[in-house]
């Protein structure tokens, strides 16, 4: 199980900002991200499990599913993005970085096969990503709106996509998020299965 502690994943993050260090070059990434450790919440004094969190608050059972595209991913901003997630009052309850097969990709959006930007939209997530599990009420609504619009050009100030989205390859916009709650469901089962079970009890 992957479940990255938000001290941990934002001390991570202001590190490689601060030093201006290539995402994929550090190897403290595995350490950071690919181990059990307890997670702090939004306005909880103390580190929470899983479990415990879930326990407490019904609505953290809510989750979507998010994944830092490869233009940013594989640059530094990818920590400025997961810091922006976690002062949202997100959880990120699983986070891993990795390179997706032809087969995940075609997967993901396989709703959009056959029309004329899919050839983009698979480009953009053909180099690392950074799939993540995202707890909280209302998760689904609340990325995309973090998100902003799917054009960034478009896309209003003080959203991700605005900020750091390309206004010219308008697949090139950050992060891809779940359009729906059903969505979300089907996404995390796909990339994050073990985990899924745990947090609905099954």
């Amino acid at each position: 199980m992957t479940v990255a502690d938000d001290d941990r994943a934002r001390a991570f993050a202001d590190l490689m900002v601060k030093n201006d260090v290539p995402f994929t070059a550090s190897e403290d990434l595995e350490g950071a991200m690919n181990q059990t450790v307890t997670i702090r919440g939004p306005r909880m004094d103390q580190p929470r499990t899983i479990a415990d969190l879930l326990a407490d608050h019904p609505d953290f059972r809510q989750a979507t599913f998010a994944m830092i595209k490869s233009h940013i991913a594989a640059g530094p901003r990818a920590a400025i993005v997961i810091n922006r997630i976690l002062n949202d009052e997100f959880v990120i309850a699983a986070m891993m970085k990795t390179v997706l097969s032809l087969p995940q990709i075609e997967w993901l959006y396989r709703a959009h096969k056959g029309r004329p930007y899919y050839n983009d939209l698979v480009q953009s997530v053909s180099g690392p990503v950074i799939p993540m599990a995202l707890l909280g009420p209302e998760p689904v609504t609340k990325w995309r709106a973090l998100l902003g619009a799917t054009n960034s050009a478009e896309a209003v100030d003080g959203t991700l996509r605005r900020a750091y989205g390309s206004h010219t390859l308008i697949a090139d916009n950050v992060a891809h998020g779940s359009d729906s709650e059903q969505a979300a469901r089907d996404e995390l089962a796909y990339f994050f299965p073990s985990e899924i079970r745990l947090w609905r009890g099954t």
